[in-house]
């Protein structure tokens, strides 16, 4: 089945656009920023990742039904839904 006439140049202008779009996208994608190293709030007051110690207090203990779970997985699990919550 042959496309209607007047269709035809509305996809020819669509593929076009659609063409020029992602070229414009992936051009842009290539060209490198300078990497700077991030200054956060830990940074600045001389803080690293050791001196922030994972919480092991049981919060969501009811959520699994009350099972007895280790120190590991308690704060495992409450990692888990700190980064996923």
């Amino acid at each position: 089945m042959k496309c209607p006439k007047l269709r035809l140049p509305f996809l020819r202008t669509a593929r076009a656009v659609l063409l020029s779009t992602l070229a414009a996208l992936a051009l842009n994608g290539c060209t490198e920023s300078p990497a700077t190293p991030v200054d956060d709030e830990a940074l600045r007051a001389g803080r690293d990742a050791a001196s922030f110690v994972h919480a092991d207090e049981d919060y969501f203990h009811d959520m699994d039904g009350g099972i007895a779970l280790t120190r590991e997985e308690i704060v495992g699990r409450n990692m888990w839904n700190v980064w996923s919550g």
